[in-house]
């Protein structure tokens, strides 16, 4: 017997059953449409009460405006169910597959911000589409009807079109408009070693105690991997300076990439370059923390800590075992760790566990780590999935280096500036931070597997692949950097112009935006922001603020992309003739360098009218202009997805750049000031520049 046929019979025994008991039923739907009716109205009815109508009554009229509404869907809906049951049910089954299908790649593969309405719209226009198209491909090119050309062609070409839409790489960025330097410097060193490549495999570890995983989740993942997460090895690849004994040493963690990729490996390119350049380079394999479709682990990122601890110490080890092929290869008093993605906020949170005795999370787990850690380079990092005890992460007198690009489509707002405000010094540990925000770069191509692909298909295939900086150019910034900040941190050269002052004269970088934020131990705070919510109060006390003719002024959180921090700046509307002075009551220490981080948020680089002056307790002053200090960078008008460009919904990025001012600038325009006694200092605008910011505004040396 055919299915179809028990399913009939069945329906037939159940409804006779029904009517033998019943009788006729007819106009129950009524009663049942009233109830529907009244569910909703409960809903709205008190907008009605507050006009002093009585709540039955409310009640009563929303109900029978839904009832009618319903009336009319049902009697819609009765005409629509005729149709269906003309339909074969191969067809229909086909349809209502066709239906989920298509739902599901367009609302993972679209970037639009649509109604309900015009998303169920435009669901049924494609859905009508490919239909018209493989019925008319049918009846042309099998069953020679002609006429179905007509519906064949405008169908194909919009099939055509959309195939076209989701392969092709995007559109151009339009032209940067850069302001001018002069690029007489080069900062990038020569090889000096080849590169001696070596995997290793140390002992198992368990990390049950930071990540639970169960049920399908389990299964799979121990089926993948053939072990279980408390038989986690220790593993990766070192990278060496051939014949170099005790180097410098860089670890570097993935992030959470598909762990079927051999991700470790992505950084190939880096590990050559540095050790190239005399630094060991180790590139440590956590796939087996890594994402699998639905199948993936959450609140991870600390088991990814002690994972990165526990090759340190594997390694560290090795390092001492005369009869191993590590023996002496490492300097382990200068250890520095990278991290991309989530490894990014993994090594931040290895430097806490690293000096503490006990597991902020748990007292019963103990550490016994202190290693000689001197620098952090998180690169694209998240900030916050983890935090010890619920506070977001502080970090104390540790080097710190973050990068990141404006069309990351992963992790979308630059969130290392959110680790970069959370790190604090002490005066004299000479140590300092960097946050470098780089135009049209990526995610995924600063690890050579990853690629242009911030998201999987089928959503990243909406991605505006041609605008971005290509790979060779994003993984040579971040190697020039990342070799710079560590002969920094190891004690090998003493010159951080390059963070200082940012990348703007140096020939060795691509040419795109770069937005450079600077801070180091020798900063004295004088005025950011974060003390109260007093326009008019400054940082130390008795300092105290002025301004006048703005056409709008107000303190609030600086914005990363598309989050904002907990850092505060104050926000200036300009006009002409505006001003803004910070008056000191305190004199300052002695320093040679006004510093302060200037965001600018109009497509402007004209900054002639926009000047600071200093004045001592006698009077004199001097001023200069900030355009002579300022790369006067506009945002970076970024469309991440081409279906942006198609609407033209563009998004504009920046951050905060910092300038570094020599007091001796002032003092060559007037020779009588006395840098000693500065008792104001002035930002004046002859003329309007539109909206800035202003924070962290102090002297260093």
């Amino acid at each position: 017997m055919k299915i179809e046929n028990i399913i009939l019979k069945i329906y037939n025994k159940v409804k006779d059953l029904f009517r033998s008991n019943f009788g006729s039923t007819k106009g129950a739907e009524r009663i049942l449409k009233i109830f529907i009716s009244l569910f909703y109205a409960t809903d709205h009815y008190s907008y009605l009460t507050d006009f002093k109508v009585p709540t039955i009554i409310s009640i009563i009229i929303f109900a029978f405006i839904i009832y009618l509404i319903l009336s009319i869907i049902s009697f819609l809906g009765k005409y629509l169910i005729i149709l269906l049951q003309r339909t074969k049910p191969i067809n229909l089954t086909v349809y209502i597959l066709l239906f989920i299908g298509v739902k599901y790649f367009l609302d993972n593969s679209l970037n639009l911000y649509l109604k309900d309405w015009q998303s169920y719209l435009l669901l049924f226009c494609v859905c009508a589409i490919l239909i018209i198209f493989a019925k008319s491909f049918i009846s042309l090119f099998k069953n020679k009807r002609n006429l179905a050309l007509i519906f064949f062609l405008p169908s194909f070409c919009l099939v055509f079109l959309s195939i076209y839409f989701y392969s092709f790489p995007g559109f151009q960025r339009s032209a940067l408009k850069l302001a001018e330097f002069k690029k007489d410097k080069v900062v990038e060193r020569a090889t000096a070693y080849e590169s001696k490549e070596i995997f290793y495999k140390g002992p198992e570890v368990s990390l049950n105690s930071y990540v639970s995983y169960g049920g399908l989740t389990k299964k799979v993942r121990d089926f993948y991997f053939k072990k279980k997460l408390n038989q986690v090895e220790v593993k990766g690849k070192v990278y060496l300076p051939k014949d170099q004994k005790e180097a410098p040493l860089l670890f570097v963690v993935h992030g959470n990439h598909r762990m079927t990729t051999k991700n470790y490996l992505g950084y190939d390119y880096l590990g050559k370059y540095l050790s190239q350049r005399g630094v060991a380079v180790v590139s440590v394999d956590m796939n087996m923390l890594n994402s699998f479709y639905k199948y993936s682990l959450k609140n991870e990122n600390d088991a990814r800590a002690v994972l990165l601890l526990e090759n340190i110490k594997y390694l560290l080890s090795e390092n001492r075992n005369e009869n191993s092929k590590f023996y002496k290869a490492f300097d382990s008093e200068n250890i520095a760790l990278m991290g991309h993605s989530r490894g990014g906020e993994a090594i931040c949170i290895a430097n806490n566990f690293n000096k503490l005795n006990k597991n902020p999370d748990n007292g019963n787990i103990r550490f016994s780590y202190g290693f000689n850690i001197k620098g952090l380079i998180a690169v694209a990092p998240t900030f916050g999935q983890y935090e010890p005890c619920d506070r977001e992460l502080k970090l104390w007198n540790v080097n710190y280096l973050t990068i990141a690009g404006t069309n990351d489509c992963d992790v979308t707002s630059f969130e290392g500036q959110m680790q970069y405000d959370n790190i604090g010094f002490s005066p004299n540990s000479d140590k300092f931070k960097s946050a470098i925000y780089v135009g049209y770069a990526n995610h995924g191509n600063f690890n050579s597997l990853w690629g242009d692909f911030d998201l999987q298909p089928p959503e990243g295939l909406d991605i505006n692949r041609k605008e971005l900086l290509n790979q060779l150019s994003q993984k040579r910034i971040l190697s020039i950097y990342t070799y710079n900040f560590l002969e920094n941190i190891f004690g090998k050269s003493f010159n951080r112009d390059l963070f200082k002052y940012g990348p703007y004269n140096y020939k060795d970088f691509p040419k795109t935006t770069y937005y450079s934020r600077y801070k180091d131990s020798t900063y004295e705070n004088i005025c950011d922001f974060e003390e109260d919510t007093n326009l008019q109060s400054a940082s130390t006390f008795g300092d105290y603020i002025d301004f006048s003719n703005f056409s709008d002024i107000y303190e609030g959180a600086n914005s990363y992309g598309e989050d904002k921090g907990k850092n505060n700046c104050v926000f200036l509307s300009t006009n002409d003739k505006s001003r803004y002075q910070i008056f000191l009551r305190n004199i300052p220490q002695k320093r040679q360098f006004l510093v302060f981080d200037l965001e600018n948020f109009e497509e402007i680089n004209d900054y002639d009218g926009f000047k600071i002056k200093i004045s001592d307790m006698v009077g004199e002053s001097a001023s200069l202009n900030i355009k002579d200090y300022f790369p006067a960078y506009p945002p970076t008008k970024v469309y991440l997805y081409k279906s942006d460009h198609v609407f033209d919904d563009y998004k504009n990025y920046s951050a905060p750049i910092s300038l570094r001012i020599d007091l001796e600038d002032f003092k060559n325009n007037n020779p009588l000031i006395n840098l000693e006694e500065i008792s104001n200092i002035e930002f004046d605008f002859d003329k309007s520049i539109g909206q800035i910011s202003l924070d962290n505004i102090g002297f260093a040396n």
